[in-house]
């Protein structure tokens, strides 16, 4: 991958068009070749996205942005419990009635239609100040292959371009505002605020940086606001049911180029995938126990159970099933 990422008149780019191996069928590089054939498989025509340097003028760039934690902790959303969810639902609804009619407030998300990568979409809904303004919304199909976090970020750039839109169409005014983009990505927020230091999503970050400094101009201070997901917050429920629902759309899905990112993930799959059909190839008892790879272990505090549960991961342990394994015993099951 990171080969892929050189540009093609790059130095280990000539050097592996001009070198050749005598008398050896075996070198590392053919190793190479023979289990990225899969990753190749998958980009198909895709390019990877090129290598980009850090300019001075992006790590000097004044315009800043700001992180408001709503749901700092509420926990993720994998083990957040009920009453979690309840006081995400409050916190969000109390921030949007207490900035409805002085503030421009935008609810960004992103999804994919596989569970690692995939066809990205993304949604935004964005709140106007005065009553009487109808609210916006607008969905982007943005990449063939793409990642979760990708098009969380994808999001936040769309949210940003809607506010643009909102706020070139109204009266220019004298003091600086305040506009609230709310997602529940807290790693798609940290790569739009250290973008100087993200090596891979150049890109949309580029897209990003123009719309801040458009917003910067316009009197406008963006606040990004990281808000809990799955909570039965009404917005964001419609922002996350638009992005899902684009994806499903296979009509005019632009080839954009592959992140370093998502390639990781898709790798990452794919080894995974590589791993489980070893595994399930082995005659062990510990696949009775663990029958998918990649779970984390969870031992018990206590020691003498947390050594009983190694020993049956180990298939080494005193019960019948082990012991008539290994021929100790005639039978596996126990006089119980």
């Amino acid at each position: 991958m990171h080969v892929l990422q050189k540009p093609a008149d790059s130095k280990i780019h000539t050097l592996f068009s001009t070198t050749v191996a005598i008398r050896n069928r075996f070198t590392p590089m053919s190793y190479i070749k023979y289990l990225a054939r899969d990753f190749e498989r998958s980009l198909g025509n895709m390019e990877i996205e090129k290598e980009d340097k850090v300019t001075t003028d992006v790590i000097l760039d004044d315009t800043a942005v700001q992180l408001l934690p709503l749901a700092e902790d509420l926990g993720n959303r994998n083990n957040r419990t009920q009453e979690q969810k309840a006081e995400g639902k409050v916190r969000v609804d109390s921030f949007v009635e207490q900035n409805r009619g002085s503030s421009v407030m935008v609810f960004s998300d992103g999804s994919v239609n596989e569970e690692y990568s995939g066809v990205g979409g993304c949604a935004a809904v964005l709140l106007p100040i005065e009553s009487w303004e109808t609210e916006m919304q607008q969905t982007e199909v943005f990449s063939v292959l793409s990642n979760s976090t990708e098009a969380e970020v994808c999001g936040i750039a769309l949210a940003l371009d809607m506010a643009i839109q909102y706020f070139s169409t109204h009266q220019e005014r004298s003091y600086r505002e305040s506009l609230f983009v709310l997602s529940d990505c807290k790693a798609a927020m940290d790569i739009v605020i250290n973008g100087y230091s993200t090596s891979g999503h150049v890109h949309v970050l580029s897209r990003i940086r123009s719309h801040l400094r458009s917003l910067h101009s316009m009197m406008v201070d963006v606040v990004l606001v990281w808000i809990p997901g799955h909570c039965d917050i009404h917005y964001h429920d419609v922002a996350d049911h638009s992005a899902r629902s684009v994806t499903l759309n296979d009509d005019n899905i632009p080839s954009t180029l592959v992140t370093s990112d998502t390639c990781k993930k898709l790798i990452a799959k794919q080894v995974k995938g590589l791993w489980q059909t070893r595994w399930q190839r082995v005659n062990s008892a510990t696949f009775d126990i663990m029958p998918t790879v990649g779970c984390k272990l969870s031992f018990p505090r206590e020691r003498c159970c947390a050594i009983s549960y190694v020993r049956l991961l180990l298939d080494d342990s005193l019960l019948k099933a082990h012991q008539h394994r290994i021929g100790v015993e005639v039978s596996k099951c126990c006089n119980c």
